[in-house]
């Protein structure tokens, strides 16, 4: 998610292949850092070295790991060094453009394709030439993800939304409503019906789906259903209408700035709530937890439209600076860009596939895998545009403030207004 950008930090966590070893003093000290179009100033001491490789590969911790033997194959077969990187996951993209900026960079970042308008706007990342062919195997919304102005920027590998857990010990078949989910967890026995990230600090992301149905959007579209930033939704009439929602069920104790991205899983695992809004990650958690669960798409209010979740597209980025870019072009291509690669990546962290064909074999396996797909399916991908970054602050903002009970046209009228000021 990109709604909170942290500081960024110094240490850096490295996977070195083969005989690959971390690179010293490369980092440009004296050079200083670079500013950055969309992104919060960092210290110069907070640069991440490339690792002194052939081929380097940033990625978050979870990912790093799953494509260290995916790495090491492809360098090994073409005899050079690889490395992969582990670069914490709230500091990779600032990282990554300061570092490719610098000219330190790796050849090849991991994630998320709600990035790629300020990679774009700070000229970051190549555009990706993939076949007819090739474009064929994933699915329209993974290539969708992906394409900013028409243009493709990254090879997409998995698809996530957030979905509703029930825990099956408390309530039963799924509901079809925010009304029948309030009124079957709130009889459930459990101390809340719901746990749904609100946190302190409110939390967009985790509310859009509840948002949309509501009626609120945050941007409008084009002609082409392009995100459209000069029509912003946040004040409007629906932003009002689904903040009064917000502040209904924030006084029925549904939703509570009490529950948090940190406790959320946990109040659920110990059944002090009968559902929970996560994403497919909580699956394995839950399972390890020994929690009787199933999963369906997050509903919608009975009057409203359809939720829609924020969906996320995982994905392969060329970097502009990289110094291997052939290398690059090579293991995008030909290393990731195959049945056998994205099996491999499914397998190491169970993410709904991109590749059409990997996510039936996943599906085979696992019909539970299509209930994640399919509420991919009915959301609506995270706008990847460089102005959602005016859009998280305010709007979060807001919808916890709402929740606790302030007036819900005033503080998302103030919100909208804050926006705007930030788009001038």
């Amino acid at each position: 998610m990109s709604s909170g950008r942290s500081p960024l930090v110094a240490l850096v966590v490295t996977v070195a292949l083969l005989a690959a070893g971390c690179g010293g003093g490369q980092g440009g000290a004296d050079a200083g850092v670079p500013e950055v179009e969309g992104l919060p100033e960092a210290s110069e001491t907070d640069v991440v070295v490339r690792a002194d490789a052939d081929l380097v590969v940033w990625a978050d911790e979870v990912r790093a790991e799953a494509l260290e033997p995916i790495v090491a194959e492809f360098a090994a077969e073409l005899d050079v060094t690889a490395a992969v990187q582990a670069v914490p996951a709230d500091d990779l993209e600032s990282a990554f453009i300061i570092a490719n900026t610098e000219g330190t960079g790796p050849d090849v970042v991991v994630g998320e394709h709600a990035w790629i308008g300020v990679l774009v706007q700070n000229g970051a990342i190549d555009r990706l030439e993939l076949s007819d062919v090739d474009r064929g195997r994933y699915s329209p919304q993974a290539l969708a993800g992906v394409t900013y102005n028409g243009v493709l920027y990254g090879l997409p590998y998995a698809v996530e939304s957030l979905v509703l857990y029930r825990n099956t010990d408390l309530v039963g078949t799924a509901p079809a409503t925010v009304e029948e989910l309030v009124e079957a967890g709130t009889t459930s026995g459990a101390e809340r019906p719901l746990c749904l990230p609100v946190g302190p600090g409110g939390d967009a992301f985790s509310l859009h789906a509840l948002y949309r149905s509501a009626g609120g959007y945050v941007f409008g579209t084009t002609s082409d259903g392009e995100p459209n930033p000069t029509d912003l939704g946040v004040g409007g009439p629906g932003s009002v209408a689904a903040m009064t929602k917000f502040g209904e069920l924030g006084a029925a104790g549904v939703l509570s700035t009490d529950i948090t991205q940190d406790n959320a899983l946990g109040t659920f695992v110990e059944a002090g709530c009968a559902y929970l809004v996560a994403g497919p990650d909580a699956a394995a958690q839950l399972r390890a937890a020994g929690v009787p669960y199933q999963v369906s798409p997050s509903p919608g209010f009975a009057d409203g439209a359809t939720a829609q979740p924020y969906v996320e597209v995982q994905a392969f980025f060329l970097a502009s600076k990289g110094r291997s870019r052939d290398l690059a072009k090579q293991l995008v291509l030909d290393g990731i860009n195959s049945p056998e690669t994205m099996q491999a990546l499914y397998d190491a962290e169970r993410r709904v596939p991109a590749m059409t064909d990997v996510l039936a074999a996943a599906i085979a396996q696992d019909p539970a895998v299509a209930l994640f797909a399919e509420a991919a399916a009915a959301g609506v991908l995270l706008p990847s545009i460089p102005q959602m970054g005016a859009v998280w602050g305010p709007l979060s903002q807001a919808e916890a403030a709402v929740v606790r009970g302030a007036d819900p046209e005033d503080t998302i009228r103030d919100a909208g207004a804050a926006i705007a000021r930030a788009l001038q």
